[in-house]
């Protein structure tokens, strides 16, 4: 299949006029450097963060971290550096954490291309889930990436959320965090099994219900006693 033929002048600076069939200047403006042409169609060669609108150089106002730009049906889109993206006719930020390939925004969020061995969740690229890396806390591997349950979060849902800052909690030392998979929830719980953790004062304290009972602190001392016992003064 064979192309359209069409005329082109020699000095590629200058532009071939179809109505008057002599060539003549490119006028791309004052950002211009000149012209070719494409089948035809004149196009420009613009200066530096300019770019050509309807075969004139204009400036393209993608704010910093910006190359130049180009136009299309679909409006003006910026040429941009390195952990940028072109958003709203302006180079933007678009990160999706240390282990991206590229970041684009695509209808107003960042699509992420990731390293081998990550995926992306969350507009980041995370640590794909495996046989030998399972997800925690009840999470499910969906497609490589965990799904995790709610009050738990992280790349394996490894991040007890409740207990993130160890506020709930008090002294980490001796207090650990319990999650359930049952309710979704956390808990306070000393690391020393012989003493409860106090929730009003985020202390462990001495809590003793005796052999048939066990026993909690919360508002107060209280005893669960096992079948068949019952509490009398504070023991079972």
């Amino acid at each position: 299949m064979f192309g359209r033929a069409y005329c082109a002048c020699p000095n590629k600076n200058l532009q071939f006029d179809y109505d008057t069939k002599t060539c003549k200047d490119c006028q791309c403006g004052v950002y211009g450097f000149g012209c070719r042409t494409t089948n035809g169609t004149k196009e420009c060669v613009c200066g530096y963060r300019t770019g050509d609108k309807n075969g004139f150089c204009v400036e393209c106002d993608c704010l910093t971290n910006s190359f130049g730009c180009f136009f299309d049906e679909n409006g003006k889109h910026c040429i941009c550096a390195e952990g940028f993206s072109s958003l709203f006719g302006e180079c933007k930020e678009c990160d999706c954490g240390p282990h991206q390939i590229d970041c684009k925004y695509h209808r107003g969020g960042p699509i992420c291309r990731c390293q081998l061995g990550f995926a992306e969740k969350n507009q980041k690229c995370q640590d794909m889930c495996n046989d030998t890396h399972t997800c925690q806390n009840g999470g499910e591997c969906v497609e490589q990436v965990c799904n995790c349950r709610t009050g738990t979060s992280g790349n394996f849902c490894e991040t007890l959320n409740e207990c993130k800052s160890w506020g709930d909690c008090g002294d980490h030392e001796s207090v650990m965090c319990i999650y359930s998979q049952n309710t979704n929830e956390t808990t306070c719980a000393c690391k020393n099994k012989t003493l409860a953790f106090d929730n009003e004062n985020k202390i462990c304290r001495e809590c003793d219900c005796g052999p048939h009972g066990d026993c909690s602190y919360r508002y107060g001392k209280k005893c669960k006693c096992h079948e068949g016992y019952a509490e009398f003064e504070g023991t079972c």
